[in-house]
């Protein structure tokens, strides 16, 4: 990338690419040191030419004043392989110089490996060298050095190295965790050590999901942060099958199965009075089995349903239709919603002394305090219709069903409502008037349909804008009556992006919000349920009716200065 850039700007010639390519292949040197060697650019000019593509400010090691005590934040190996140092900590960043800026897996797995945020110079890579050199003590250069793909002699991985990288990032936090076991000692104590880490740290991102891939030469490591996975770490390749079976143990599953799925579930205790709830699920792929390991975090999570983000009028027919003694309330989204916290709100918000709630899931997520909560089990029969059947004995006031996927459970579903019942659940369905015409399809009579369902709930989550990095963007007035905003409100208004800064991991947002469709069944709703309309008919009657569609209530976290033009763009279709 590097000889690519410089070739484009003219710094150097083809013919002095391609001689330090093949200078590059045979010493095993990085690509600027190749066209040092060979004089085909100085060293101030390459760190010039770095300073301005990427703007990252330059920095003279000549005669500055290192602090050894930051040496604990990055490992001598980790130096040398990366050819950076560490200079100092500023407003809780950890600053770096670097060789090269461009080497955005290195800069992400510092800041994994320091477990700080990271601001980045850029030096010449002799004089880092010679800091590191100088600077660390003769105790941290006499270890054994970490597998590279320059020093690579065989695929086995020392089992030291593997969780040295992690040291510091559980220096303040500590998981805990039944492990014991007779085994390898020496691997196994930096396998745990690693995974440790790897909670640790989606712990602080807030990520929700860890996935863990393996590839043909390397482990990717990839965290799901407010609904976008972003890349954390790379690890050996070899590494993959240890990771798994320790994994395997952990959440006690078939160690020796590598050709089925797997799925288990654990709760992890970080200090005193933290726990996690954490799932963990196997996949068998091309280059091994591919971890993603969710990662639940009660104290991130709200249920409250006047902080979802509906509006007011959104809420009130929610609320009116949860409120009402029997009928069904149903909720539409894609994976990863928020329709179970739309959903788990709604039942703390109805949950009373007096009230029976039960629950069939799949699988429950929450431990909600007050409820009866069951778990289907489809492998010895006990599938959502099973479970529903046998739940009406139970003489309940409110049940919550995970999902109506089938005719026979949406049956029951109804026969529930028309007998007293009140049921929430969710369908699969891509808009609210998709609901209707999805139970339709399903093979449920429209007098059915109309008799018990109350309201439908389509939902979306929108990343909202990092405070800390706030920015104005300007957008033309032909792109924003596109997008749907209202012509009249057209230059009273502006909209926001986040630039990105250390607060958001530089993406921009920091934390998500719901958006909302809320249809309630009402008379005319009802009439064009009994004809059988199309989705399409019953949607233009709800607009005609003044529902907010999920379109229009993006705008207005948009017009709210909540979220950005693009990520509702991002998550609706077009009204």
């Amino acid at each position: 990338m590097l000889g690519q850039l410089l070739l484009k700007a003219r710094v150097i010639s083809e013919k002095q690419l391609e001689e330090a390519l093949k200078l590059q292949q045979v010493e095993g040197r990085r690509l600027g040191s190749a066209l040092i060697k060979l004089e085909a650019v100085s060293e101030e000019n390459i760190i010039t030419f770095l300073s301005r593509q990427y703007h990252v400010p330059p920095i003279n090691l000549t005669d500055f004043k290192f602090d050894p005590s930051l040496i604990r934040y990055i490992s001598y190996d980790i130096a040398r392989r990366y050819h950076v140092i560490p200079l100092m900590l500023a407003g809780g960043n950890l600053r770096i110089a670097v060789a090269d800026p461009s080497n955005h897996m290195a800069i992400e797995d510092i800041k994994f490996i320091s477990g700080m945020n990271v601001s980045v110079y850029v030096a010449v890579e002799s004089m880092i060298m010679d800091a590191i050199e100088r600077y660390y003590p003769n105790s941290e250069k006499m270890k054994k050095p970490a597998e590279t793909p320059n020093n690579r002699k065989s695929s086995q991985v020392p089992a030291e190295e593997v969780g040295r990288s992690l040291d510091r990032a559980l220096e303040e936090l500590t998981v805990s965790i039944a492990t014991e076991r007779p085994g390898n000692k020496e691997l196994d104590q930096p396998i745990e050590k690693m995974l440790n880490g790897l909670f640790v740290n989606a712990i602080k991102y807030r990520a929700t999901d860890v996935h863990i891939e393996p590839g043909e030469e390397q482990l990717g490591v990839r965290f799901r942060i407010d609904g976008v996975l972003k890349p954390i770490l790379k690890l050996p390749a070899p590494m993959k099958n240890v990771l798994a079976s320790r994994v395997k143990h952990l959440f006690k599953l078939d160690a020796e199965e590598t050709q089925l799925p797997q799925t288990g579930r654990i709760k992890l205790k970080f200090g005193a009075n933290k726990e996690i709830d954490c799932r963990a699920s196997t996949f068998p792929t091309l280059f091994g089995e591919k971890i993603v390991l969710k990662v639940i975090d009660r104290a991130n999570i709200t249920f409250d349903i006047e902080k979802l983000g509906f509006d007011m009028k959104q809420l009130l027919n929610f609320s009116n239709a949860i409120k009402r003694s029997q009928g069904i309330v149903l909720v539409a989204g894609p994976v990863d919603s928020g329709k179970t916290t739309t959903i788990y709100s709604a039942l703390i918000h109805l949950n009373k002394p007096g009230i029976n709630i039960m629950t069939v899931e799949d699988p429950i997520e929450f431990n909600l305090f007050g409820t009866n909560q069951g778990q289907i089990r489809p492998d010895i029969g006990l599938t959502y219709a099973a479970a529903l059947e046998s739940l009406l004995s139970q003489d309940p006031d409110i049940i919550a069903v995970g999902e109506l996927k089938d005719r026979a459970t949406a049956e029951l579903a109804v026969k529930a409502a028309l007998t007293g019942h009140l049921i929430i659940s969710t369908v699969p369905a891509s808009d609210a008037a998709g609901i209707l015409t999805r139970l339709a399809n399903m093979g449920i009579e429209p007098y059915a349909v109309s008799s018990t369902v109350t309201a439908c709930i389509s939902q979306r989550l929108v990343r909202k804008i990092c405070e800390h990095c706030k920015i104005a963007q300007s957008f033309d007035e032909t792109t924003l009556l596109k997008i749907g905003f209202p012509s009249d409100l057209i230059g009273t208004f502006t909209c926001y992006s986040g630039a990105g800064c250390e607060h958001c991991n530089n993406t921009g947002y920091s934390g998500r919000t719901a958006i909302f469709e809320v249809l309630p069944v009402n008379a005319d709703i009802q009439e064009l349920i009994m004809r059988n309309v199309s989705p399409v008919e019953i949607r233009y009657k709800a607009v005609m009716l003044g529902i907010t569609t999920l379109r229009q209530s993006g705008i207005q976290k948009i017009l709210d200065g909540i979220t950005s033009v693009d990520e509702v763009l991002r998550v609706t279709f077009e009204d």
